[in-house]
Order: structure tokens, then C-alpha cells, then sequence
């Protein structure tokens, strides 16, 4: 071997440590910047400033384009920004990066939430928990899960680990005031008090938490305590104007106080902020209802259905447009397929009964408003409809009792009113 051989090779092996010694080095230091933009972004996203968080984990996956971490965090920037497709894609990529990664199934497993897709939803929140048995936000994605399947007794097991794991965690009360918020007040009147102490405490342990004050805007709209509701909402909108569910429960504040043209207002401005939002439609046609635009409430609660076909109060608001514009048969279909989606679903039964009273099945109309009161005894317009029934059997006494309880319940029930006064009822 040449005497030169030698000191080449030696030379050469020193060449390439050293330049993978740059290239680690390098890629360590360029971790290290990821890792404070990444850090950056999610004090930020607990501000609120999603889009500055967008922004700064789009600089750390430029420094370091296999960071897990940054495409979490900027899937969660982006659900704060209603822009779910997106999140979508981020959690993937995270994934395809970090197959283990239990955060990364913890936002796919809320974009596809946010995407009425809650079979997906549940399968990734599963395996987020599987992942990492001690995250509390794997149980709050799975508690909520649960909770929009309708499996109550899942989600606050689940609610109830998340707060064990971390009684720091906001957002695990919220998960578990969710579930435990009643159909109506007077259903269980503790399990009121106990979600509306769960909102409390998270709004203690995160002040500035839009969702906290929306949550508990709905929990008062839920007692009707309209004004407080639109309070608390109108707080959550300032916290953070992008998020959509504050609108949606500031407007319900309005409807339930008969401002039905600002709750279409607030409805506007939540599907402008998520064109995705089954609830923002449904809930605007079902006040196009109340302002006699049927036909634009048909349009919206069709929407509704198209966005999340498992929506049972866009069937029964449909059912209401479809009773509305003379087609009875149609709000039959529509009241049946959401009783099939929900058996407690009041209006439903409601809106079915009228209907078959209109087509003259007087039998079949009063088993349904009757279901309908038993459900719901507070619903001043179902004892109106029964009063109908009433009638249309011969029954004057039983009609005049409905529409008298009709006005104990809402003295300034107009149908009721002229009803008495038809039957000739004195004082009316």
C-alpha cells in the first residue's frame, strides 16, 4: 500500500464524521427552534390567537418539516379557526411522523367531531387512550365522543377520569358539565346545579375560556334565564370572535326572549365563521319558522340534515317547515325519522301530531301530542294542538282546559287566546 493510502482514508473518515456530526448537530439545533415556535404557539392558542399560532408552527415545520409536535399544535390552532379539513391533514401528518403519538389522535379525533363523522371520532379517541392511559384530554376527546353518540353514561365515566388525571384541566369539566346539563330544567334539577359548578370551576381554572362562558350561557338558556345566557355568551364571542358555538348560544339567548331576528342574526355570523355547523342552520330555520319564512327554514333545516344526518332537531324543525307549507304527509317522514334518532324528542312528537290531525287521524294525532306533553309538560303550543284534537273529537270541556293551561303557560299565547273566545268562554 502507497504511504499517501493511509493519511487519505484517515482524512476521509475525519471528512464524514465531521460533516454528520454538522448535519446532527444542525438537526438538533433546528429541533431546538421548532420546539420554542411550537412552544410560542400554544401560549397563544390559549390565548385565543389561533392565527398567530398557525403561523408560528408554520416556522418551526419549515426549521424541522418531521416535528410531530408542530402539526399537533397546529391542528388545534386550526380547529379554533373552524377550519377542520385542515386540521384534518395536520393530524395525519403528525401521525404518518409519530404513529404513537396520542395527541395527534386526540385533534383528529375532535376535527372529525366538528365534522359529525363520531364513529371515526370515537375509533381515534379509543386508540388516543389506549396510547396514554394517563391523558386527561385522550378522556375528555372520548367523553365528548361518547356524549354525541348519545352514550351519557360512557361520556361522564370518561368526563369524571379526566378530572381524576388532572384537576387542572378546564376543559374537563366543561367535557363533564356537557353531559350532565338535563333536556329540561326540571328533569333533574341537581344534575343542573352540579354542571353549572363544574363551568364555574373551569372558568376558575381558565378565566379567559370562551367555551367556559358559552357553556354556561347554554346552561342558563337551559333554565331560561335568557339574559344572563346572553351575558355570558356575548362574553365568550369577545374572548374569542371566532368561536362559532358562542354565537349559536347567544342567539338561542335572543330566541328564547322572542328576539327571533337577532337569533337569525347570530345564527348568520356562526356558519359564516363554520359553514360546517349543522347546529347554526338548524337553529336559524327554526326561526325562520317563527318569523314565517318557511321557506327559508325548510332550505336551512335541509342544510342541517345534509351536514350532519343524525341532526334529530334539523328533522323536527323540517317537520315544523314542512307542517308550515301544507305538507303534511312530508312532516310525518321528517317527525318520524327524528323520533327514530331520538325518542325524547318533544317537538317531534308535537309536529307529527299535528300533522296527523290536519290529514284528520284524530287517534294517531292524540297519542302523539299526548307523548309530546309527557316529554315536554311545559309546551304551551302542544296543549293548543290537543285543544284542536279536543274539538275535532267533540271533547268542548277537555279543548277549553288545554287552552287554558296554554295560557297559564304563556299568557301571551295569541292561538290559545282566540280559541277561548271562538268557544264563546267568558273573560276572554
Amino acid at each position: 500500500m502507497p504511504r499517501w493510502v493511509l493519511p487519505a482514508v484517515i482524512g476521509l473518515v475525519v471528512l464524514i464524521i465531521v460533516i454528520v456530526l454538522a448535519v446532527v448537530l444542525t438537526a438538533e439545533s433546528n429541533r431546538d427552534k421548532a420546539a420554542k415556535y411550537v412552544t410560542q404557539a400554544t401560549a397563544l392558542i390559549k390565548k385565543h390567537r389561533f392565527e398567530q399560532a398557525v403561523t408560528d408552527c408554520g416556522k418551526a415545520i419549515k426549521l424541522d418539516p418531521k416535528y410531530p409536535d408542530a402539526y399537533v399544535t397546529r391542528a388545534r390552532a386550526l380547529i379554533g379557526l373552524n377550519q377542520f379539513d385542515k386540521a384534518m391533514l395536520d393530524s395525519n401528518k403528525a401521525i404518518t411522523l409519530d404513529p404513537e403519538n396520542a395527541r395527534a389522535y386526540v385533534q383528529r379525533a375532535r376535527s372529525y367531531m366538528n365534522l359529525y363523522d363520531d364513529d371515526k371520532a370515537l375509533k381515534d379517541s379509543i386508540k388516543a387512550v389506549r396510547l396514554d392511559s394517563l391523558s386527561s384530554d385522550a378522556y375528555v376527546a372520548r367523553s365528548e365522543t361518547y356524549y354525541d353518540l348519545g352514550e351519557n353514561d360512557k361520556a361522564l365515566t370518561d368526563s369524571n377520569k379526566a378530572v381524576e388525571l388532572d384537576p387542572s384541566n378546564a376543559e374537563a369539566y366543561l367535557a363533564r358539565a356537557e353531559v350532565r346539563l338535563p333536556e329540561f330544567e326540571e328533569e333533574n334539577e341537581g344534575d343542573l346545579k352540579k354542571a353549572l359548578a363544574d363551568v364555574n370551576k373551569a372558568l376558575k381554572l381558565d378565566p379567559e375560556s370562551a367555551h367556559a362562558y358559552s357553556d354556561r350561557a347554554w346552561a342558563y338558556n337551559k333554565m331560561q334565564q335568557y339574559d344572563k345566557a346572553f351575558a355570558d355568551a356575548s362574553k365568550a364571542v369577545e374572548l374569542d370572535p371566532n368561536y362559532a358555538s358562542g354565537y349559536v348560544t347567544r342567539g338561542y339567548a335572543s330566541g328564547g326572549k322572542g328576539e327571533y331576528e337577532k337569533e337569525i342574526a347570530d345564527d348568520a355570523k356562526a356558519i359564516e365563521l363554520n359553514p360546517k355547523s349543522s347546529t347554526a342552520y338548524n337553529n336559524r330555520g327554526s326561526n325562520y319558522n317563527m318569523v314565517g319564512q318557511y321557506d327559508k327554514a325548510y332550505a336551512d333545516t335541509t342544510k342541517a340534515i345534509e351536514l350532519d344526518p343524525k341532526n334529530a332537531y334539523a328533522y323536527s324543525n323540517r317537520s315544523a317547515s314542512d307542517n308550515n307549507l301544507q305538507k303534511f304527509n312530508e312532516a310525518i317522514t321528517d317527525a318520524s325519522k327524528a323520533i327514530e334518532l331520538d325518542p325524547k324528542d318533544s317537538v317531534a312528537f308535537s309536529e307529527r301530531g299535528y300533522a296527523y290531525y290536519r290529514l284528520n287521524n284524530n287517534g294517531q294525532a292524540m297519542a302523539d301530542t299526548n307523548k309530546s306533553l309527557e316529554l315536554n309538560p311545559q309546551d304551551a303550543v302542544t296543549y293548543v294542538d290537543r285543544g284542536y284534537i279536543y274539538e275535532a273529537l267533540g271533547q268542548r270541556d277537555n279543548a277549553i282546559a288545554d287552552y287554558k293551561h296554554a295560557l297559564e303557560l304563556n299568557p301571551g299565547d295569541a292561538m290559545a287566546k282566540q280559541s277561548l273566545q271562538r268557544l264563546g268562554v267568558p273573560g276572554y
